[in-house]
């Protein structure tokens, strides 16, 4: 039976994770985006409410509905849509809110067709609002957040990715600074051309952490889990970010690093005693800064977007 409405809950997400600029990602669980999608007669988008952020209401300029606004034209769609929008990620955080509320009005909207589409098949359209958020099309955030997990991105179009193994004990401490980066101006900083040995060690790095997985060794993944090139010229958006990190570092983190384009970061742990230490030292280190700051520690979200009503 059709539905006449969906509403989808899509997760925040962690991406570059140090070594994968654009490439890897992760979804964590609690933060995100929640959007419900009508279908109305009258053809079209049209934007009927906004919680939780003061976003664009033309179609054409919100993450959410730009995606959509593709999806009825390449699927040919007969009916239209109304669209709510729900933000539960803090705009501009390096959280991936816009890549959130892409992947879930496209999966909210697939709940609609009579023939709906694989979730990877969705990801075309999604990448339509990342695109329009960042100024490119990668999928290391929206990838996670649609489909879950811990992805290497191998290739946007077509899209192909790979979903890597999270060894059981592996958490995410997120730390959520109460400033905002956008992520046009944080792509803007980057250099255009690294030098070649930069290049070299850190594709020793990437792919110490790819094999740290695949063989369960956290001692490989902390040894690998060092961003040198992207981190390095970034890091001055963030105050106290040397500081935060050897913290982190001295209390036994496996990586930590900048989450997206910024201001969020995040360590990678081995437990949950151990995780919950570094969230505790780093979080009264910025409190002592007087700095306004939310963290949270999560297991690898391995669901990604799913139907909530």
């Amino acid at each position: 039976m059709t539905r006449d409405y969906a509403t989808v809950f899509a997760p925040a997400t962690v991406a570059n994770l140090s070594v994968g600029f654009d490439i890897l990602g992760l979804a964590i669980h609690g933060l995100g985006d929640k959007v419900t999608v009508t279908k109305r007669s009258e053809k079209g988008v049209h934007i009927e409410e906004i919680l939780g952020a003061d976003l664009p209401k033309d179609p054409e300029k919100n993450t959410s509905t730009l995606p959509l606004l593709k999806m009825i034209g390449a699927l040919n769609l007969d009916f239209g849509l109304s669209v709510k929008i729900e933000k539960g990620i803090p705009l501009c955080s390096g959280l991936g809110g816009s890549a959130a509320s892409a992947a879930a009005s496209v999966l909210a909207t697939n709940f609609l067709l009579d023939n709906p589409l694989e979730k990877e098949e969705l990801m075309p359209f999604a990448l339509e609002g990342e695109a329009l958020a960042s100024g490119s099309k990668h999928a290391d955030n929206v990838g996670v957040s649609l489909l879950g997990g811990l992805l290497l991105i191998t290739s946007i179009e077509p899209f192909r990715y790979v979903r890597l193994p999270v060894p059981n004990d592996l958490q995410v401490v997120v730390w959520h600074p109460h400033q905002k980066i956008d992520t046009l101006s944080s792509r803007g900083i980057l250099k255009e051309e690294i030098p070649l040995s930069l290049h070299i060690e850190q594709s020793k790095k990437f792919g110490g952490f790819l094999s740290g997985l695949y063989q369960n060794d956290f001692k490989l993944i902390k040894d690998s889990c060092e961003d040198i090139i992207i981190g390095p010229q970034r890091k001055h958006l963030i105050p106290f970010f040397d500081e935060a990190k050897k913290i982190a570092d001295d209390y036994g983190a496996l990586g930590f690093s900048i989450s997206g384009g910024g201001p969020t970061l995040f360590a990678l742990a081995e437990g949950s005693e151990r995780a919950s230490n570094i969230e505790k030292e780093v979080t009264s280190f910025f409190n002592l800064k007087n700095i306004g700051i939310d963290s949270t520690i999560s297991k690898v979200n391995q669901e990604g977007s799913h139907l909530v009503t």
